[in-house]
């Protein structure tokens, strides 16, 4: 180890001298092979590229009114900068000229899984996905639906357990529908739920959505001391605490026929259910007058996880 690597001025140093030790035994054909198996970019050409440079120039002169974004960056160096901290900012960029993309021919669509949500639906939701890996690397899975699995909340917790442990991590997608299929609402959520916890937990990266009736409606965490995030007893699933001990943002329980909806100051969140032909038996919680819960009568439940999108062990082979 350097001297100046323990002195902790630059922790890592080896590591990353390592990293670019490796990448130089990588001749320009063989990275070149390696950016189509690993990021399946088809056609890879310098002709394309340099067409993706030529259109990146054209909407920073729409953007910026120069040819280089702020911090004179250059425009080419500027184009990788998405892969370094791609987040929410990058795939909402995409969506917005993802159309563009698809009729040129280069990327490829997502596969909807989801028999509830439109493609353009999911897109939406993953837009307030945090998860830069789940972003990037994981595609959509479903891995439990009420019409063809039973309503059953031991059947959609085993399954989702099951597939988690496969995945090492808790990250999934609520979608419900109401009866009448007006309604449209749901949950990001990141925790495991675990019946043994009492009482509240979870984490801030939670979302809790409305789809439909639109417009599409989202409530994140903003801070402060309500961190009410997800509740697992007695076979019932809660998300977002509710007011003064009244109904949670998203309440169902174990038989799966009803739910509950009201506002939640975990995300500062509103009645999910608003198609008036969904709501039964509204109230509000004594004292706050303005804050209304509702019932509503489930349709169907999915719960949709991720997996990876690249067969990591393939990687490298035949290059």
């Amino acid at each position: 180890m350097s001297a100046i690597e323990k002195s902790g001025e630059f922790p890592g140093l080896t590591d990353r001298l390592t990293l670019i030790s490796e990448a130089s035994k990588y001749t320009a054909e063989t990275g070149r092979n390696l950016l189509k198996k690993a990021f399946k970019i088809r056609q890879l050409s310098k002709r394309r590229l340099a067409a993706a440079i030529e259109r990146g120039d054209e909407l920073a002169k729409m953007r910026f009114g120069t040819r280089d974004p702020p911090g004179n960056v250059p425009l080419e160096d500027s184009l990788v900068l998405p892969c370094a901290s791609p987040r929410i900012d990058f795939y909402r960029a995409f969506r917005r000229f993802k159309e563009d993309f698809q009729v040129r021919q280069f990327g490829e669509e997502r596969p909807n899984v989801s028999k509830l949500a439109t493609i353009d639906e999911m897109d939406w939701v993953r837009s307030h996905i945090r998860d830069p890996v789940i972003l990037e690397c994981m595609k959509d899975k479903l891995v439990y639906t009420s019409s063809e699995d039973g309503y059953s909340m031991q059947t959609l917790l085993s399954r989702l357990r099951a597939h988690q442990d496969t995945i090492s991590r808790p990250d999934h997608i609520i979608i419900m529908s109401t009866l009448s299929g007006k309604g449209l609402i749901g949950a990001y959520v990141t925790s495991y739920w675990d019946s043994s916890r009492k009482g509240y937990y979870g984490d801030p990266s939670t979302v809790l959505f409305r789809l439909r009736p639109g417009p599409m409606e989202s409530y994140v965490y903003l801070g402060g001391d309500e961190t009410r995030y997800q509740l697992c007893a007695h076979g019932e699933m809660g998300i977002g605490g509710g007011i003064d001990g009244g109904p949670c943002g998203l309440f169902f329980d174990k038989d799966m026929k009803y739910g509950m909806s009201g506002a939640s100051p975990t995300f500062n969140s509103k009645c999910l259910i608003t198609a008036p032909e969904d709501i039964l038996g509204p109230g509000h919680v004594e004292g706050h007058e303005d804050s209304e819960y509702c019932y509503f009568r489930i349709g169907v439940i999915e719960v949709i996880s991720f997996v990876d999108e690249i067969d990591w062990s393939q990687v490298g082979k035949n290059l």
